[in-house]
């Protein structure tokens, strides 16, 4: 009940957000390419893979700021995050099509498994195309995002983990008002 809470708020507060200013709503597909937990000592993989992660998020963007918001959901096991990128290079290749570089923050909480929290740093890089008078928004972006965190398992396991191999890659659409 407190995981549809808190999931219900933060839904509610981009709603309201979104308006009181003119901005971009949207959601977005995220995969996450991912090395299993190293060990905090010496940065080596437990079994020498990338791993996937599929998650979903909403969106938030405004044309008066750089910055572009994203709250991820993952519902098994159940994990919120949230990002915010300053668009610091905006440039047009053409009228209707776009590309960004960007940096940014990451942070995030694990609520089933492990209990864990996590921040990190991110770098990228993505194109978007607007449609219907620029009320339609199709973007891709990657980025490379090694974060750390505390992780409070139930088990056996680091404490304090390091992940430096992190690369998400989002699709998504934004309604721009």
């Amino acid at each position: 009940m407190m995981k549809k809470i808190l999931v219900a708020t933060a839904l509610f507060s981009l709603i309201i957000f979104s308006a009181a200013a003119k901005v971009g709503v949207g959601v977005q597909g995220d995969l996450f390419l991912r090395s299993e937990l190293p060990s905090s000592s010496d940065f080596t993989f437990k079994d020498g893979r990338l791993k996937p992660f599929v998650g979903s998020s909403i969106t938030l963007a405004s044309n008066h700021t750089p910055w572009v918001f994203a709250l991820q959901v993952k519902p098994e096991p159940w994990y919120v995050g949230i990002t915010a990128d300053n668009w610091f290079v905006y440039k047009a290749h053409c009228r209707c099509i776009n590309y960004f570089f960007f940096w940014g923050i990451s942070g995030g909480m694990e609520l089933e498994d492990s209990y864990g929290i996590n921040t990190g740093a991110r770098a990228g890089v993505g194109v978007n195309f607007f449609f219907a008078k620029r009320h339609l928004e199709l973007y891709a972006q990657a980025a490379w995002n090694p974060y750390f965190g505390v992780n409070l398992k139930r088990g056996d396991g680091d404490l304090f983990f390091v992940k430096p191999i992190n690369f998400p890659v989002n699709l998504g659409m934004r309604v721009c008002f």
